[in-house]
């Protein structure tokens, strides 16, 4: 090849490399700078996951575990679409669902439920894609304690019940060093000294007196947070093993009374189940008593007539085991009394002196509370109390008085159930946050308003189909008409004036029964009630006497003008079977008086409730005069 030829072949070969060169340049020019960035492979293929967890955790705590989805040089593949799944060598760890993410990169909580050294491991649930977190030191922490018992029991028998420390996974921490307490919806219970756990859980003894549903709660004592209750125990009574006898303080010679006989065991329980036979004596040789009878439900009533002046006593006993007996407090036996007055420095008083006048030796079966600055709730209480045995005490406004918490004291001793008369707007919940840190059971029964208040008074009741229709909008018939539905064994109801509230009227047609209208705007709610309608309140009240009580043996007479003398009065006079009759401060109504004239004879006692502003003594003499004292 000559010199020219071989420069020629020279000159056309750097000519092709410098075309190529600026190709590949211009090529270069055109690719996103980001594709070279370190780490990152938009169009590369994910080979394997990086799975990222914290070096410790808690059992139940939740922790993040980030995925990344790589290349085979680890770098970010952030287009992968695809979907994982966890999994763990904690088999109770709680763990995503099968998740997909953006970017290359999720962020998901995982929740492990035992210690030990764990891991996590994502997977593609489509390839071979995975990856496992480093290890995971997990540690327990306690976060409550389990409390688990017996599910019946009977009073007074011992059972165990096992506290557990456990973290927050349900295992128990065989490290905890706590001091647990225990505590117990039963008042009555026998507890155990606070103790420690070995390796985190111990056996104690409880034995629960009171029969009913109740609870034990285990506490540790530095940390309340740390706790737990037992699911509820059913309690039952013991064995019977005497009776209880409930009679009147007091009784006129020839009078018939009624004597309330219950068998109870030695946690004065009542024995629903006791099966004997209850034979009655009395201290009165000349006494008349009820024959032998059984019990229903563990209760029964029975008459009595006792005709000896003096203090007696009546006694049941069983007639085959004779230590299973019981004697009632002291009667007193007496001769036709005049009026009594019961009355305090105001209304709230008043109530505690007509409770005292009902319950002198206490041994109430409950107490009923209501607001004395309204009435509204409380007017439909009389046949409550007088199912329960209770006198009727008032709050004032959204406070207990001393005096009614030591009544309540008094009547019911150290326990009992205090029935509270309406919504916590009426009768606030400190109120009965107050009753409950004393010891007594509190029972609300309320409704949205006054018409559902007196609907749910009925209904725990029993539903009872006789029903006394008086007006919600003012107080005198429905007072009337309370001692009169308890002796009818019904209840009362209200309507809204003339109208029939539809909560009122849904009631009646669900307990299709006699239907008593007191006082004109009831009567006209219901055209189809029997009416018992007077002139005026006064009037009305004299008509109720005079249809459900035409020869009543006690009955009470109380201020027209207000209503609470009447209201705690009336619940008296419910549970003694009387009427509740209406006068004026300083002058007794005709009504009134002729009603008073009409029954004198049968009348072995009589009642005024309220202070001389409430019924003058002008008017006092007058009812004495007329019953002839």
């Amino acid at each position: 090849m000559s010199d020219v030829t071989a420069r020629r072949r020279s000159i056309r070969a750097k000519t092709r490399v410098g075309r190529y060169a600026r190709l590949v340049a211009a090529a270069l020019t055109a690719v996103p700078i980001s594709l070279f960035a370190a780490g990152v492979a938009n169009a590369a293929t994910a080979t394997h996951f990086s799975v990222s967890a914290p070096a410790s955790a808690i059992v139940g705590n939740t922790v993040t575990v980030t995925v990344t989805a790589l290349d085979s040089s680890n770098a970010i593949v952030t287009t992968y679409a695809g979907t994982v799944h966890f999994t763990s060598t904690d088999p109770g760890a709680i763990l995503p669902a099968n998740s997909t993410f953006s970017g290359g990169v999720g962020s998901f909580s995982v929740k492990f439920s035992a210690a030990g050294t764990k891991h996590v491991t994502v997977t593609d649930t489509s390839s071979s894609i995975t990856g496992t977190s480093g290890s995971v030191n997990v540690t327990q922490s306690t976060t409550h304690l389990s409390a688990t018992a017996v599910a019946t029991t009977t009073a007074g028998n011992s059972f165990v019940v096992t506290v557990k420390a456990l973290d927050g996974g349900g295992n128990v921490v065989t490290g905890y060093a706590g001091t647990v307490r225990l505590t117990s919806s039963d008042s009555a219970a026998v507890l155990p000294a606070n103790s420690t756990l070995s390796s985190g859980q111990h056996a104690f003894t409880v034995t629960l007196k009171t029969a009913g549903a109740h609870t034990v709660t285990a506490t540790d004592t530095a940390n309340s947070g740390i706790s737990g209750t037992t699911a509820a125990i059913a309690v039952a009574p013991a064995t019977t093993t005497h009776l209880l006898v409930t009679a009147p303080t007091s009784s006129v010679a020839g009078l018939s009374i009624l004597v309330a006989v219950t068998a109870k065991d030695a946690y004065q329980n009542t024995v629903t189940t006791y099966g004997g036979t209850v034979h009655l004596t009395s201290t009165d040789a000349s006494a008349s008593l009820s024959g032998n009878a059984k019990l229903t439900n563990g209760s029964g009533t029975f008459s009595a007539t006792l005709r000896t002046i003096g203090n007696r006593t009546v006694s049941a006993s069983d007639t085959v085991t004779s230590s299973i007996t019981g004697t009632s407090g002291t009667i007193a036996v007496v001769t036709r009394t005049s009026p009594i007055r019961a009355a305090g420095s105001d209304r709230i008083g008043t109530a505690v002196a007509v409770s005292q006048l009902n319950f002198p030796g206490g041994g109430a079966g409950a107490v009923v509370l209501a607001r004395s600055d309204d009435f509204p709730d409380a007017l439909v209480a009389a046949p409550l109390a007088a199912t329960t045995r209770a006198p009727l005490l008032f709050v004032q406004g959204g406070s207990l008085p001393t005096v009614t918490r030591v009544e309540i004291s008094r009547v019911l001793g150290a326990r009992g159930t205090v029935y509270l008369i309406g919504s916590t707007s009426a009768i606030p919940a400190s109120v009965e946050t107050t009753l409950q840190s004393l010891g007594y059971t509190t029972v609300r029964i309320g409704g949205s308003d006054r018409y559902a208040t007196a609907v749910a008074v009925a209904n725990v009741l029993g539903g009872r189909s006789t029903v006394f229709l008086a007006t919600g909008i003012n107080f005198p018939d429905a007072l009337s008409a309370g001692p009169a539905a308890a002796h009818m064994s019904g209840v009362v109801l209200l309507t809204d004036g003339t109208s029939m509230p539809s909560i009122t009227r849904s009631y009646l047609n669900a307990h299709v029964g006699t239907v008593y209208a007191v006082g004109g705007p009831a009567a006209t709610a219901d055209g189809g009630a029997i009416r018992v309608v007077g002139a005026d309140r006064i009037s009305t009240a004299a008509a109720v006497a005079a249809t459900f009580f035409p020869a009543p043996l006690t009955l009470g007479v109380a201020s027209g003008a207000t209503f609470a003398d009447a209201m705690s009065g009336g619940a008296y006079l419910a549970r003694l079977g009387g009427p509740v009759l209406l006068t004026y401060p300083t002058s007794l109504p005709v009504s009134t008086s002729n009603y008073l004239s009409a029954v004198r004879s049968g009348l072995a006692s009589s009642s005024l409730f309220g202070g001389s502003a409430a019924i003058s003594v002008s008017v006092q003499t007058t009812i004495d005069q007329l019953l002839g004292f």
